[in-house]
């Protein structure tokens, strides 16, 4: 066959490309073949069938082709490549992790059927290599009979496509792999750990465990990225399919080059690892990163960003060098193969992995970073004040356990969380104990018996920081529970009592950014937007739990609405410590005696006036005033709460944040919970148990047609079966 002529003018501008062809045609033509142009390639057309689809690629050598026809397909050699589960109303059965209790999280098929039926969920994201959070679980309550019995009235089958899902591909579920998020800039593979189940856009290689560590290597090396993209025939915004995956060539390794690969990949990973454990979201954070070191300097101009966290940036790059130098041997190809003769390369994409580039260097933070940082601090010592992180591993970084493996589970509890000596949330009489902590071998695994010296728990007496176990702070100055009181005593426990006021007033000038607001750390808690970051504190705490489209925030801010800018009044709720109690609890200790006090004190101020003199007459009416008008909030504010309360209010952690928060929406400053509210009257979400509390008769008769419904509400029996 005669080769074709291929003359590549896609690089130049397209005001450029005529003249460019131009001069390629006469080179071309004046030129013998071994000095023709570059950009001239000559290649019989049977020769893109060397390339699984036979992608138009006549840039590529003939090395490249002989990758794909040398080495075997990946899918059936050293692995299963599978898509996972589709629920069809994420909604519904997808929350963040931080949504639910700890307890109710599984690992494996046999904890659904007990009750652990929240299972981590793969659902892809963004670049992340070698490690990335898995922030969503899926409700997977045995077996995941809600999903499988949620049907389409027409076909009969589930709208999930758990129909399609052969049983090897269930059987994927809750093992370990290596996973990859479908649109990046360049392939990116990332280990799986056991106990998870893979959704459609976050699939995932599973194989033998001891190839696993090996396999994240090689797939993390440039040449598997150039060989992948080629495969699709576009480098721009590539799709990462499965069944490209699947044909993807994958060359036997010796024992010698999978040792160096696992070295290499273990840390990479350790050192990616780490970028997670500054992140209060995240499965593997321990506390911010302005307590990593005392990183507060007067004045604030001179606030530096932490210390690398990442490692060493510079050995994180030599890392990816190995990993690539040990992928191309194993391929057979040279550095070039996969540079020069790329049509499809993005020189700025970093796409191959060779760019100098120091991936882990830190850089000198913008104004936001350095609010943001700020923010971060405040609601860390926000959840400490509620018994959610650990204050004093801030002090003794020894107590922190060591992080998990890339393919072992996720754990329940973060490594910075304050937990009792079952590794679960602590309570007020069950607090793990330091000397627990540091006989605790990682974060997954619990003390060896016998190891621990002395008792392995605590009381709440004995921990260093008061603690709100009802999960209630108040906006009060001056009472025991009030939010930004709190807040200090984290503080002066962190910095002492000397520095801590220094601390906060350079925090604030950090928030402001050289503006005014907000004026008072109590001011920023109120809702006055920081100059440093447009925002309050519960719109940072909103932006910071929000991630895949759940909106989550746990602390609720439920406050006085009077058309002020900010309320003068305001309750702070945990919501993985609320009760069926719990705003009763709120309208009685906290909120009915603040109204008490403030009828006492208008009062008070109309008898003063009674005998004042007339110079003192006008300064006592206007005290009394601002004391009105403060009485009127607080009653309409506790009105609205006992409403709710005699509305049977009970928190259903199942539900969701703003499932729960909906009945409150008239007292929270934000507008998701009226919107989800809304939904939930006109009969949208009916599978809440929320639902059934306030729409009993409603949600019965559904239950009765749709056994998904009838599952969720435990009420099996009224399904009708035709």
């Amino acid at each position: 066959m005669i080769p074709a002529v291929f003359l590549r003018v896609s690089d130049s501008a397209p005001e450029e490309k005529g003249r460019e062809l131009a001069r390629l045609v006469a080179a071309f033509s004046e030129t013998d073949d071994a000095t023709k142009p570059d950009s001239t390639f000559l290649l019989e057309p049977s020769e893109f069938s060397a390339v699984p689809g036979s992608p138009f690629a006549y840039w590529v050598g003939e090395p490249i082709r002989e990758v794909f026809r040398n080495f075997p397909r990946l899918e059936g050699t050293t692995g299963t490549v599978k898509q996972g589960l589709a629920t069809a109303d994420d909604f519904r059965f997808v929350r963040a992790r931080w949504e639910v209790d700890p307890a109710k999280i599984g690992f494996a098929p046999v904890h659904t059927e007990s009750r652990r039926g929240w299972v981590h969920f793969n659902k892809g994201g963004s670049y992340s290599p070698y490690h990335a959070d898995l922030h969503l679980v899926v409700n997977w309550f045995d077996c995941g009979a809600e999903i499988k019995n949620r049907l389409h009235p027409r076909t009969g089958r589930p709208r999930s496509n758990v129909w399609m899902l052969a049983q090897t591909e269930e059987n994927c579920f809750f093992r370990p792999g290596i996973t990859w998020p479908l649109r990046t800039s360049a392939f990116c593979a990332q280990a799986l750990p056991i106990g998870c189940i893979i959704s459609v856009r976050g699939s995932a290689l599973v194989a033998p465990a001891a190839e696993l560590t090996s396999l994240l290597g090689f797939l993390s090396g440039a040449a598997f990225d150039f060989l992948f993209k080629l495969n699709l025939g576009r480098d721009n915004h590539p799709q990462f399919d499965v069944g490209t995956f699947q044909r993807m060539p994958l060359p036997d390794l010796d024992s010698l080059t999978k040792r160096s690969l696992e070295g290499h990949a273990l840390r990479a990973f350790r050192i990616c690892l780490l970028r997670a454990v500054r992140n209060e979201v995240s499965c593997e954070f321990s506390f911010p990163s302005l307590l990593e070191a005392d990183r507060f300097q007067a004045p604030a101009s001179r606030f530096t960003s932490p210390t690398n966290i990442h490692g060493d940036g510079e050995v994180l790059n030599q890392v990816h060098k190995r990993i690539n130098s040990l992928v191309l041997k194993a391929y057979g190809l040279k550095p070039e193969d996969i540079t020069k003769r790329s049509a499809l390369e993005d020189p700025n994409s970093g796409s191959t992995g060779n760019s100098d580039a120091d991936p882990g260097a830190a850089t000198e933070p913008s104004t936001e970073d350095r609010a943001r940082a700020v923010g971060d601090l405040l609601m860390w010592c926000v959840g400490v004040a509620f018994g959610r992180w650990d204050v004093r591993m801030a002090r003794d970084q020894s107590l922190i356990p060591e992080l998990q493996g890339p393919f072992d589970r996720l754990p329940q509890v973060a490594p910075g969380g304050l937990v009792g000596p079952d590794a679960l949330p602590a309570t007020r009489t069950r607090i793990a104990s330091e000397a627990w902590l540091r006989a605790r071998p990682n974060v997954i695994s619990l003390p060896e018996p016998g190891s621990v010296e002395g008792s392995d728990h605590i009381t709440a007496a004995d921990y260093p920081v008061q603690v709100a176990w009802d999960g209630v702070l108040v906006d009060d100055p001056g009472h025991r529970r009030d939010i930004v009181g709190r807040i200090r005593e984290v503080l002066r426990f962190i910095y002492g009592a000397d520095r801590a006021r220094t601390i906060e007033d350079e925090a604030l000038d950090i928030l402001r950014n050289g503006g005014r607001r907000p004026a008072s750390l109590r001011d920023w808690f109120r809702g006055q937007r920081a100059g440093g970051l447009g925002l309050s504190f519960f719109d940072f705490h909103i932006r910071r739990y929000s991630k895949s489209r759940r909106k989550a925030p746990i602390y609720w801010r439920l406050c006085t609405s009077s058309g002020r800018r900010q309320s003068r009044y305001g309750v702070w709720l945990y919501c993985h410590r609320l009760t069926d109690d719990t705003l009763w609890t709120v309208l009685n200790d906290y909120v009915g005696p603040r109204r008490e006090r403030e009828e006492r004190k208008a009062e008070e101020l109309k008898r003063r006036i009674e005998g004042a003199p007339r110079s003192e007459v006008r300064r006592l009416e206007g005290e009394r005033e601002e004391a009105i008008s403060v009485l009127d909030e607080l009653e309409s504010f506790e009105g609205q709460l006992r409403k709710v309360a005699e509305g049977g209010w009970t928190p259903e952690p199942d539900d969701g944040v703003v499932i729960n928060l909906a009945p409150l929406h008239a007292v929270v400053p934000w507008q998701e919970p009226e919107n989800v509210w809304t939904k939930l009257e006109r009969g949208d979400y009916d599978w809440a148990h929320l639902a059934l509390r306030y729409w009993p008769e409603r949600v019965r008769e559904k239950c009765r047609t749709d056994k998904s419904f009838a599952i969720a509400h435990s009420l099996e029996e009224l399904y009708e079966d035709e």
